[in-house]
């Protein structure tokens, strides 16, 4: 009996390390408002998602495999709240990867966020990567890839992060994106492939990023560069960025010119058991006549624990008579204004 006994603790001291190695969270967040929009003779009433964040369902986990190596996988996807369908038909469209991860940094495969999500919605969005942010609203307009938005995540990737070293942060990443083939006469595998590079600094009050973006194209490529900067006086904390996106027009093969340039400032104010935060963006096209444009946002946090705050948030964008931007509703040439109040809940 006794030597059951021993070899049933022997197991257990050796059971124990190897379960403790593996760990797996679920997480989420919740981010809904009741909101109203209007622009011209348009006018929107309803429940609003991702007003401060996107809405999200996530399973991530590691695996200890010794000599500080791990490895890592993420799986999350994106939902309405309103109605509990999800963003995308996919299973997990806003990231699906798995990697390692060591003292060289982390190498992971999969759909995953370039640098230019990570960059803005961490050093210059005064209102997170949702859909009030000036940044977000007019890089998205134009289709840019550096934007705290879906086209920051891209398919069949791979790619390195230094980590955190000393403050300074790089992150690479190349994307296949399709997954075609290449036949005699049918299209380039290589026509639609995507190339990202960031580098962060964040040490003290201060933060500055730097990102490139190129997406590859069958007879144009697109270049996107955005500068930011960031610092926290205590009582303010300022941040600002100018971004660049650009691809030349190739007529026959029906391709637009893209020639615009964005530029953000905003700030972060503690107020009394909230915060209070401003953005202001304008974009201007070199491309198209009379289509700039310029937004603006203004909101109210204030956490009711650690993982649950309340948000009022207002927008307000102007549109050139060729421009037609805003949050909940547009039309070309009008002021398009959209509030929302609402809660998110972090899990």
């Amino acid at each position: 009996m006794q030597k059951k006994l021993i070899a049933l603790a022997v197991a257990g001291l050796v059971a124990a390390p190897a379960f403790a190695q593996s760990n797996v969270t679920v997480y989420g967040i919740i981010d809904a408002a009741v909101a109203y929009g209007t622009a011209g003779d348009s006018t929107y009433t309803g429940l609003q998602n991702g007003v401060l964040s996107g809405n999200r369902f996530g399973l991530k986990g590691s695996e200890d495999l010794g000599n500080g190596l791990s490895a890592v996988f993420t799986l999350e996807q994106g939902f309405n709240v309103g109605d509990g369908s999800p963003n995308s038909s996919r299973q997990f469209h806003r990231q699906s990867y798995a990697g390692l991860k060591g003292g060289f940094g982390t190498v992971a495969l999969g759909r995953q966020y370039a640098p230019g999500y990570l960059w803005t919605a961490r050093i210059t969005n005064a209102l997170g990567a949702g859909a009030y942010e000036p940044q977000a609203i007019l890089g998205f307009s134009k289709g840019l890839t550096i934007t705290p938005g879906s086209g920051a995540r891209w398919d069949n990737s791979i790619s390195y992060d230094t980590g955190n070293m000393g403050g300074l942060n790089v992150r690479a990443i190349y994307s296949f994106q399709s997954t075609m083939s290449e036949v005699d006469g049918g299209p380039d595998a290589s026509d639609d492939d995507r190339i990202g590079l960031g580098v962060a600094y964040n040490a003290g009050p201060l933060k500055l990023g730097l990102v490139y973006h190129q997406v590859k194209g069958a007879d144009e490529d697109t270049d996107e560069v955005y500068l930011a900067g960031a610092y926290d006086l205590g009582v303010v904390a300022l941040n600002a960025s100018v971004q660049q996106g650009k691809r030349d027009e190739n007529a026959a093969a029906g391709v637009s010119e893209l020639d615009v340039m964005i530029y953000t400032i905003g700030a972060t104010v503690p107020v009394g058991p909230g915060t209070f935060h401003a953005s202001v963006g304008q974009l201007s096209d070199d491309a198209i006549d009379d289509a700039d444009s310029t937004s603006a946002s203004i909101g109210y946090t204030q956490s009711l624990s650690k993982r649950t705050n309340v948000t009022f948030v207002v927008n307000h964008t102007t549109n050139d008579d060729g421009a037609s931007r805003g949050v909940l509703v547009s039309e070309a040439g009008e002021g398009s204004t959209s509030v929302a109040a609402g809660l998110r809940h972090t899990f």
